[in-house]
């Protein structure tokens, strides 16, 4: 599971924005509860599935969102795996070990603001990676401890398509995703603690 991770941010045919981390549970009433009941299928023991999404999150490239680390599932329908806040528990794992996970969701600015941390003041990082056949532009600004304040995805295309309104084949830009995080803010207002309407966006 490791190695495919690996590949997964290391091949330039996939290096996906985002991600959902579900390891498999035993739920009550299905095939797998049955393999499981005739021990043809055993899930991880939960600290060998604790370090394994622990060191998946150690190497997950700035660019990609984990948005959920485990089903939602509740846990009395769970008969094998793991049942319990799986994320709270690897974060804890990671802060004891010192390992930091660079996903968004872990950096975003309304997340952090929350939790305590320090913000300081934006600036604009630009990464530049290849990926399913075009070049990625990943604008973002940050503090200096990384803290996630907003995000652009530019693509270009690596070949010419047709424009809109043209007659030629252009290689295109396309703004894939544009977001600025934190608390919503309405359009005519202004907060000091929010990342909103700063003109970050």
């Amino acid at each position: 599971d490791l190695e495919l991770s690996r590949r997964l941010f290391n091949d330039d045919s996939f290096k996906p924005d985002g991600l959902k981390l579900y390891p498999t549970m035993v739920v009550e009433g299905t095939e797998l509860e049955k393999w499981y009941q005739d021990k043809r299928y055993q899930p991880y023991e939960d600290d060998t599935m604790i370090n394994l999404i622990v060191d998946i999150k150690s190497i997950v490239p700035k660019y990609v969102r984990i948005s959920r680390v485990l089903r939602d599932i509740p846990s009395k329908f769970i008969v094998g795996g793991l049942k319990d806040s799986l994320r709270d528990i690897v974060k804890q794992r990671m802060k004891d070990e010192g390992i930091e996970c660079k996903c968004i969701r872990c950096r975003e600015y309304g997340h952090r603001a929350r939790e305590g941390w320090e913000i300081g003041e934006p600036r604009m990082v630009r990464m530049d990676y290849e990926a399913s056949g075009g070049k990625e532009i990943f604008l973002s600004f940050e503090d200096e401890k990384e803290t996630l304040f907003g995000l652009l995805r530019l693509r270009i295309q690596s070949k010419p398509i047709m424009a809109p309104e043209s007659e030629t084949k252009e290689n295109l830009a396309i703004i894939r995703e544009l977001h600025i995080y934190g608390p919503e803010v309405p359009l005519t207002e202004q907060k000091e603690e929010a990342a909103q309407h700063k003109g970050l966006g």
